[in-house]
């Protein structure tokens, strides 16, 4: 399976002068992305959040939103995504599917010999979902049922990658981590056929192999140019 990856492009029609982020560009970098993506021949592209920057009116953000989707959309190719703190923090999920018709974490994609988990960490420490305008992002864990179901869809033996917005990394900074972040990573640990993990959320992106698992923060398409990933697996 090869999936093209790219993660917080944060779109908006205008950038932020006080933050370092210009989402402006994101859309003309996602056609670059998208371009490279047909070249190498990915079989389906891959978003790890935040699609969106919190910015303006909900009329606004939900046209971004639906134009930033289209783009990707006129791929022709399967779109799959996890949902950021910024775009849960505008749309639940079920409104997120119907504005993008794009396939919504947590959800799996796989072929014979390989699957992708999608994992959604949307929540608060207590297992409860994020109510609507919920604004502390860095209050996010993986619930116990999700954590369940994680294990069982890593009992297979097909080769597995992992991807969630937020981090599971220890050396990203706890403000940006899944708060159970070291109970899904030995969750993966136990499975042992995950060699890869994609999250997102730290912009300036990350790299670490932790009990022979590669934890690759993919750096922000709405900072970074050139900043998507071929995953191959």
């Amino acid at each position: 399976m090869k999936l093209g990856v790219f993660t917080d492009p944060h779109y908006a029609y205008e950038n932020s002068p006080e933050e370092p982020r210009r989402p402006g560009p994101s859309l003309e970098r996602l056609r670059e992305a998208l371009t490279a993506f047909k070249e190498a021949k990915v079989e389906g592209i891959l978003c790890l959040g935040d699609w969106i920057k919190v910015q303006g009116t909900t009329e606004c953000m939900t046209a971004c939103l639906q134009e930033f989707a289209q783009e990707v959309k006129s791929a022709g190719l399967p779109v799959y995504t996890c949902m950021g703190n910024h775009d849960n923090e505008i749309f639940t999920r079920e409104e997120f599917k119907e504005l993008t018709g794009l396939t919504v974490c947590p959800c799996v994609v796989e072929d014979e010999h390989s699957k992708v988990i999608l994992l959604d960490a949307n929540f608060m420490r207590t297992g409860e979902p994020w109510p609507p305008r919920f604004t502390d992002w860095t209050q996010t864990a993986v619930p116990a049922d999700e954590l369940a179901w994680l294990e069982e869809q890593l009992c297979c033996e097909k080769t597995c990658v992992v991807a969630l917005h937020q981090n599971l990394d220890p050396n990203i900074i706890y403000s940006l981590r899944v708060e159970n972040a070291d109970a899904v990573r030995n969750v993966i640990r136990r499975a042992g056929n995950v060699p890869l993990v994609l999250q997102g959320h730290e912009h300036r992106g990350g790299d670490a192999v932790i009990d022979g698992t590669r934890y690759l923060t993919l750096k922000s398409m709405s900072e970074e140019q050139n900043s998507h990933f071929i995953c191959e697996i």
